[in-house]
C-alpha cells in the first residue's frame, strides 16, 4: 500500500457513519456475517488515520472499528497516524487499545524500494518533531528504535536519526541527539551517517551532528573519510568546517590514499591548497611508495605543485619504480609540471629501476617541447634505459618526426649503436620496412600500394606532429586490417574537440597547438573521403578553436594550419578558396619551414600571402 493523500478528498462525514450503522443493523436483522462491513469499517479507520482526521477517526472507532487494525502490509492504523504527524490521532487510537509499539511497513514507492518500517521512522522521516516528541517522551519508544526490514523479516532498519538526517529535518535531527541518539548509527553499507550523507549540500544538517559530537574521522570500511569526500567535490567551506572540528587531513586509507591525495587527482585545486595550509605530511608514501609531490606532478597542477616544494616536499623523491615526480610529469605528457619541477631545481637525468629517465618518456609521447626544456635543463640526452634504449631510438620507434629532430638537433649521436648494434638511420630504416612488411603480410599489398604507404608515413608523422603536447601516430589513427583508412573519422574529431574544449585543460595550460594536427587530420580524411560538408564544418571548429585559444598573429598559426591546406585538403582549391574567405591567411615562409617544399601544392598557394 502506498501513503494516503492528505487530500485524497475522501471524508467520513455524519451522513456516512448513519449509512454505515443502517448496514450494520440490516446485516444484523438478516443474520448474515458481519466481517465485511467491519474490514470497511478498519479499512475507513486506517484512510482516517493516515489523513491526521481524528473526528473521522473517533467516529470509526464509536461504530466499532478496531483500533489494532493494519493493513496489507502490517502498517497499523496507529502508524499511519503518525505518518501523517497527528498526536490527538495517536492517542486517540492508543486509548482504544491500539498498539503503539507494533511496526509494520508502508511502501514510499510503487517500486517498493523505499519505505518507513515502524511510527517513529515515519514520524521522523516525514518531519514531524511533535509526533517524534510524543513516540519517545509519552509512549517510551527508544530513541535508537529499529524499523522493521521486509528484507530481514525483523527489526534491522533505520532509526529515526537516519531518516531525519536523510531528509534534513534539522529540528529532528538535533531533538534525537539531545535525547540520545547514536550518532555512529550505520547503514547497510556500514557507512556512518556523516560519511553517508556527505553532500556540501546538507552541510546544515551535517554542522548539527558534529555539534552533537558525531566522529568527524569515521570511515566507511574501505576507510573514506567525510573529510576525503568534501575534498573531492571541492567543497572549501565544508572542508574548514570538518578541520575546524578536528578532521584528520592525515587520516590514510588502507591503500595509502588521504583526503588530500584524492583532492589532487580530482582537481579540486582550492580545497587542495587550503589543505596544505595545515599540518600535512607530505613526506608520507602510499601504495607504491607515491607521495603526494608524485600526484600533482601526474594531474599537472602547477599551484600546487609549487606550494608543496615551498612547504618541504621532496623534489628528487622516488616511488617504489624508482621514478621522480619529474619523471610522473613526463610520462602524463603535463609540460607545465615539469616546467615547474625544472625550475625548481628537479633533477632532468634521474633514473628509474627500469633506466628510463624523463626524457626517455617525452621522446616515447613525442613531446617536443618537453625534450626541449629537459635537454635545455641538462637532461643527459644519450642515456641508455636497462634494455639499451636512448630517447632517440624511442623517438624513431613511435614514427613521428620532430621529437627526432629535435634530439639530433640538440646533439642525440647518430653514430651509437642501439642494442642490437643498429645506428638511429638502420634502426629507423628497420622500423620503416618492418612496418611496411607487416602491412603487406597482413593486407596483401601491391608494391604500389606499399610505395603509397611509405609516403603516407612520412606526410602523416610530419602532420601528427606536436611540438607541445605528446600525439602518438599509433593512438591518433584509424586501422582497418593494419592499414590506416577514414573509418570513424567523425567520431574521433568530435571527441578531439570535446578534448580541446576541456575546462579543466584550458585552467592547466596544458592545451596546445599540437591538438590543431590531430583535428587536421580527421578534416583532410573526410575532404579526401568525399564528406566535404562535414569536413568543411569540422574545419570550421578548429578555426574558431584556435582563434579561441591563441592570438590570431600568434606564429604557431601557420604551423596549425600549413598541414590543413598543404596536406589535408590535398589539392583542393575550392575548398582552400572556403578558408581564404574564412580569413586564414599563411606566409610562405612559415609554410616551406614545416612542410617539406614538394608538399606544398596549389591549394596552400591560394593562402599564401
Amino acid at each position: 500500500m502506498t501513503p494516503f493523500p492528505r487530500d485524497s478528498g475522501v471524508q467520513i462525514t455524519a451522513a456516512s457513519t448513519t449509512l454505515l450503522r443502517a448496514v450494520v443493523v440490516f446485516v444484523c436483522l438478516l443474520g448474515l456475517p458481519t466481517d465485511a462491513v467491519s474490514q470497511d469499517l478498519d479499512t475507513s479507520l486506517i484512510q482516517a488515520a493516515a489523513r491526521g482526521d481524528l473526528a473521522a477517526v473517533q467516529m470509526m472507532l464509536a461504530e466499532g472499528a478496531d483500533a489494532a487494525a493494519t493493513d496489507s502490509s502490517g502498517a497499523s492504523a496507529f502508524m499511519w497516524g503518525a505518518y501523517a504527524g497527528s498526536v490527538p490521532v495517536a492517542r486517540a487510537l492508543m486509548d482504544a487499545g491500539a498498539d503503539p509499539f507494533r511496526k509494520g511497513v508502508i511502501w514510499l514507492d510503487e517500486s517498493r524500494r523505499s519505505y518507513y518500517g515502524s511510527p517513529l521512522a515515519a514520524a521522523a522521516g516525514e518531519g514531524w518533531l511533535p509526533s517524534v516528541r510524543f513516540l519517545i517522551e509519552e509512549i517510551g519508544l527508544s530513541v535508537n528504535d529499529r524499523e522493521w526490514s521486509p528484507t530481514d523479516g525483523e527489526a534491522t532498519g533505520w532509526t529515526a536519526l537516519q531518516w531525519a538526517v536523510s531528509s534534513d529535518q534539522i529540528d529532528i535531527v538535533r531533538y534525537l541527539a539531545a535525547r540520545g541518539a547514536d550518532l555512529e548509527v550505520r547503514n547497510r553499507n556500514g557507512e556512518p551517517l556523516l560519511v553517508a550523507y556527505a553532500d556540501p549540500g546538507r552541510l546544515p544538517v551535517l554542522k548539527v551532528l558534529l555539534e552533537a559530537g558525531a566522529d568527524v574521522n569515521a570511515t566507511d570500511p574501505a576507510g573514506n573519510s567525510v573529510l576525503l569526500y568534501a575534498m573531492i567535490a571541492d567543497a572549501t567551506e565544508f572542508v574548514e568546517l570538518l578541520l575546524s572540528y578536528g578532521a584528520d587531513p592525515n587520516r590514510v586509507r588502507s591503500d595509502g590514499a588521504t583526503p588530500l591525495l584524492f583532492g589532487i587527482v580530482n582537481y579540486a585545486t582550492a580545497s587542495v591548497l587550503q589543505m596544505l595550509d595545515r599540518d600535512i605530511d607530505l613526506h608520507r608514501a602510499g601504495e607504491y611508495g607515491t607521495t603526494p609531490l608524485h600526484w600533482a606532478a601526474m594531474a599537472g597542477v602547477p599551484e600546487v605543485i609549487d606550494k608543496m616544494i615551498v612547504r618541504g616536499a621532496d623534489l628528487n623523491v622516488r616511488d617504489s619504480t624508482g621514478a621522480t615526480p619529474l619523471g610522473h610529469a613526463a610520462q602524463a605528457s603535463r609540460y607545465r609540471a615539469a616546467e615547474t619541477l625544472l625550475s625548481r631545481g628537479a633533477d632532468p637525468s634521474a633514473r628509474e629501476s627500469n633506466g628510463w629517465a624523463p626524457l626517455h618518456y617525452a621522446a616515447q609521447n613525442g613531446h617536443s617541447r618537453l625534450i626541449r626544456a629537459l635537454i635545455d635543463a641538462g637532461a643527459e640526452i644519450d642515456a641508455r634505459s636497462n634494455n639499451g634504449l636512448r630517447p632517440l631510438d624511442i623517438a624513431i620507434d613511435s614514427l613521428v618526426i620532430p621529437p627526432v629532430e629535435v634530439l639530433v638537433c640538440a646533439g642525440a649521436s647518430l653514430d651509437m649503436p642501439d642494442a642490437q648494434g643498429r645506428t638511429p638511420v638502420e634502426r629507423a630504416r628497420h622500423r620503416e620496412r618492418e612496418d611496411l612488411a607487416r602491412d603487406a603480410r597482413l593486407g596483401g599489398w601491391t608494391e604500389q600500394e606499399r610505395q603509397e604507404a611509405e609516403e603516407y608515413y612520412v606526410s602523416m608523422s610530419t602532420m601528427l606532429a606536436d611540438p607541445y603536447c605528446g600525439v602518438r601516430l599509433r593512438t591518433g589513427m584509424v586501422a582497418n586490417n593494419d592499414r590506416f583508412m577514414s573509418v570513424g573519422g567523425v567520431i574521433v574529431a568530435r571527441q578531439v574537440m570535446e578534448t580541446i574544449l576541456s575546462q579543466e585543460r584550458l585552467r592547466l595550460g596544458e592545451v596546445q597547438e599540437g591538438y590543431a594536427y590531430l583535428l587536421a587530420h580527421f578534416l583532410w580524411v573526410h575532404v579526401e573521403g568525399g564528406d566535404r560538408n562535414e569536413g568543411l564544418r569540422l574545419g570550421e571548429r578548429a578555426l574558431e578553436l584556435h582563434r579561441q585559444l591563441y592570438q590570431p598573429d600568434a606564429p604557431e598559426m601557420a604551423r596549425v594550419f600549413a598541414p590543413l591546406a598543404a596536406l589535408h585538403l590535398r589539392d583542393d582549391q575550392e575548398v582552400s578558396q572556403h578558408y581564404v574567405q574564412q580569413g586564414l591567411r599563411l606566409t610562405e615562409t612559415s609554410a616551406e619551414e614545416w612542410l617539406p617544399p614538394r608538399l606544398l601544392r596549389t591549394s596552400a598557394r591560394l593562402l599564401l600571402d
